[in-house]
Parts: C-alpha cells; sequence; structure tokens
C-alpha cells in the first residue's frame, strides 16, 4: 500500500503557465489507481507533460497504458517523443553492414587526446550533404517516429549536443569545405582552424553545420506530420555582447538565435545558471528569441556534471519558476525528473498559485492609463494589489541593478513598490 501526502489546501493551478519535465519515471506506477493519485499532485504543480517515448523505445509497456489513462484525465497534456544524437551510428540505427553499404564517413579527431570526442560520429560534412544518407536519415525518422505513437500537436524534442567546434571534425572533407566557406586561397591545416585569425571562422563553420542538421531534422519531422512541435534543448547565448558570444561558439558549435527558424520553441539549459544569473540570462534570452522559451533547471545530478550549488533546493526552484514567469516565458522545464524531493513539488505549487493569483487581477488601468493587451513587461514588476488593497501575489523583480519599471504600450513609466496593479506579460504561445 502506497501513502500519498496530502495537497495543500487552497492553491490553485495558473491557467497558462506550463511546466516541463524532462523525464517522467517517478509516475510509472504499476497500479492505475496510485498513477491517479501522483498524476493529481503533478498537475497541481502544473506537470502537464509525459514522454512516449526516446528514440523510438519505450521504457516499458507500462508507458504505453499510462499515456491512455493520461489522454481520459480532463488536464490538457503535452506529450512529446525524443531524438538524441543522430550522429552517433548507434543512435541512426546503423550497424557496421549498413554504414559500409552508405558509404558513412566517420570523424576525425584533431589529435590523439581528443579521439574519444569523434568516436562513433559521423562527419557533419557527410551527415548533412550525402544525398543517399540523407534519404535513409529521413527514412530513419519517420520510422522512430510511427513507433513512438506521436500525434497532432505533441512536441518532439531535440537532444543534440552538437560538433565540438574545436576537436572534430577535422577530416580532409571538412577542411575543405571550411577553406570554401572562409574564403581562404588554401586548406587550412588543424591547428590553424585554431589560430586568432580563423578560429571564430571555424566556430561559424561548425555552427552552420548544426543549423543544417537541425533544419533536417525539422523538414523530416513535418514531412511525417505538420502540426508536431520541435522544440530544440540548447542553450544561454550572451546576446547583445559581441565577444560572448563569439566565446559562446567557440565552446558549444551552435548558436540558438541562427536555428530558431525552423524550431517551435526552446528548452533552455540553466544547469549552471542559478539566483540573479539565471534572473539576467532568461531576461536577457527572451528579448532576443521570438519562438516560446522555457528554461530548464537541474533538481539533480550533482557530482556528475553539475557543481555543488546548481541542483536547486526547493525555495530556489519556486524562486527560479517566478523569475521565468516575469521575464515572459510561457513556463519552464526541469530535469532529470526522476527521484526528487516531494518538497519540490509544494514549492512548484505555490508558485502555480502566485501566477493564478495574477492572472486573475482585474485588468485596468497604470497610472491612470489603459493597459491594452499587447502590454509587456520590461522587467517585471513588485507586486500586485487587488481593488480591496490586498496584497495578493509578489513576483518581483530581484536584479538590484535594474530599476522597477514596466513597459506599458511603448513608454516606461518608474513605479514604486505596491503601485503596479495592471500589467501583462506577452508570452508567445506553444
Amino acid at each position: 500500500e502506497m501513502a500519498f501526502r496530502p495537497l495543500p489546501k487552497g492553491l490553485k493551478r495558473a491557467k497558462d503557465f506550463r511546466v516541463f519535465s524532462w523525464n517522467n519515471a517517478d509516475r510509472h506506477f504499476a497500479s492505475d489507481a496510485a498513477a491517479n493519485a501522483a498524476f493529481a499532485a503533478y498537475e497541481a504543480a502544473g506537470i502537464m507533460s509525459f514522454r512516449k517515448t526516446a528514440n523510438g523505445s519505450l521504457s516499458f509497456g507500462r508507458q504505453k497504458e499510462l499515456v491512455k489513462l493520461l489522454e481520459k484525465r480532463p488536464a490538457k497534456y503535452v506529450f512529446s517523443g525524443r531524438f538524441g544524437d543522430l550522429w552517433r551510428l548507434g543512435a541512426c540505427g546503423l550497424g557496421k553492414e549498413k554504414a559500409k553499404e552508405l558509404g558513412v564517413r566517420m570523424a576525425v579527431s584533431s589529435d590523439k587526446a581528443y579521439a574519444s570526442c569523434a568516436s562513433g560520429k559521423m562527419c557533419p560534412e557527410f551527415y548533412t550533404k550525402d544525398p543517399a544518407f540523407n534519404e535513409y536519415l529521413k527514412n530513419r525518422v519517420h520510422e522512430v517516429l510511427s513507433k513512438s505513437g506521436v500525434g497532432d500537436g505533441d512536441w518532439v524534442t531535440f537532444d543534440m549536443e552538437p560538433w565540438h567546434s574545436s576537436t572534430w571534425c577535422h577530416c580532409d572533407e571538412c577542411h575543405r569545405a571550411f577553406a570554401a566557406f572562409a574564403g581562404l586561397d588554401r586548406v587550412p591545416t588543424a591547428a590553424e582552424t585554431q589560430t586568432d585569425e580563423l578560429r571564430d571562422k571555424w566556430a561559424n563553420f561548425r555552427c552552420m553545420h548544426n543549423e543544417k542538421s537541425v533544419e533536417l531534422l525539422v523538414r523530416y519531422i513535418r514531412a511525417y506530420n505538420p502540426t508536431l512541435k520541435c522544440v530544440d534543448y540548447d542553450y544561454v547565448m550572451p546576446y547583445g555582447d559581441e565577444e560572448g558570444m563569439k566565446a559562446r561558439r567557440r565552446a558549444c558549435g551552435k548558436d540558438t538565435l541562427e536555428n530558431e527558424k525552423w524550431l517551435d520553441g526552446h528548452l533552455c539549459s540553466y544547469y549552471h545558471k542559478i539566483g540573479i544569473e539565471a534572473f539576467r540570462a532568461i531576461r536577457n534570452d527572451t528579448r532576443h528569441l521570438k519562438k516560446f522559451y522555457f528554461p530548464m533547471a537541474a533538481l539533480c545530478g550533482y557530482g556528475s556534471y553539475l557543481r555543488q550549488g546548481e541542483v536547486l533546493n526547493p525555495r530556489q526552484f519556486r524562486q527560479f519558476a517566478l523569475a521565468a514567469f516575469v521575464n515572459g516565458c510561457g513556463g519552464y522545464a526541469f530535469y532529470a525528473g526522476n527521484c526528487y524531493d516531494g518538497e519540490i513539488l509544494v514549492e512548484m505549487m505555490k508558485a502555480q498559485d502566485e501566477v493564478a493569483q495574477w492572472e486573475d487581477l482585474p485588468w485596468g488601468k497604470v497610472d491612470g492609463k489603459t493597459v491594452p493587451t499587447s502590454a509587456s513587461a520590461q522587467f517585471a514588476f513588485v507586486s500586485t494589489v487587488k481593488p480591496d488593497g490586498m496584497e495578493v501575489v509578489a513576483l518581483f523583480n530581484y536584479d538590484t541593478e535594474e530599476p522597477i519599471k514596466a513597459d506599458v504600450a511603448g513608454t516606461v513609466h518608474e513605479l514604486a513598490p505596491l503601485d503596479v496593479k495592471f500589467v501583462e506579460v506577452k508570452r508567445p504561445a506553444l
């Protein structure tokens, strides 16, 4: 017999602020009764997402049954499939014989110290340009989607770490293509691609490959079902900081802004950004990206890829949720979604209630001027007050370097604490 902690009373769920869980193993209960009890708690916290598959393989048969159970619940769920690093032979479903038949060209590392970086991966020039392989890739994507059971309106998330910009691939074909891309009069060596003169051009070359790989995958998915939403796991970029952007492109070989034209939305990694740093990054990214944007925090993983303090505690996570809301996000996400403290759910419920109370406020005037529905919050706001004077929620700007402002119909007003009554955050629709 399983005992469930009673849900907090009197808390509401926001109408339009969704929470995406990267994994969902914590909801794989053997009995329908236990599963429905768990679903109720997750829904109260705003978590109405469930992955149907990972690269076409169901975790176990029970997962299909749970999807059917969720489809009957009154809450509207986002279901998703996922593609991982398709430029790896295994992830792409390629055995040795099939790879040989297709003439697959493997990646080459820059030196022996980085040989593992290229191991088992295809050359990006081959991956993005070879006609026979691209036809195979399209058929593979369609096969995976068919097996996964994703349907109209479902998400397909991409979890594809890009070609590392400095260590691979340094094959002859890549070097010749780079020389043409950069307008060079000769083909450079691997070492020369990393000189001060060429390293940023080389990073741009790798970003081009990454964008092309995203374009191919999106085209194949939409050919299968044009209603599927393509959502990429990507990275915070320091837009507006030219040198910072160059360094970021060199480090990850990926530019979220360049890829956005192919996507429906972003699941952006905030594993290494918390507190005020996360607040500022969310604000900056949402001012530059146009598609829906869910920042994703980590709830587990300390000791592996996360440092001490980067796994958020319950109160930090609530702060992260509100930072996403006040900066115009339509929701937020978390990794991994397995085996985390139930106190997290309670704080998520509190954040949902704070957002819900804000949503319920009567729209009206700010400083005597009517606020149109297209108004947006520039830096968030201190608090909101009902007409009877009762303070109901504190959604606040905790960036100490910025004044409290609200951008109303293009005019900036300085607003004192507790004076903000009706300010709408403009959030892209899912």
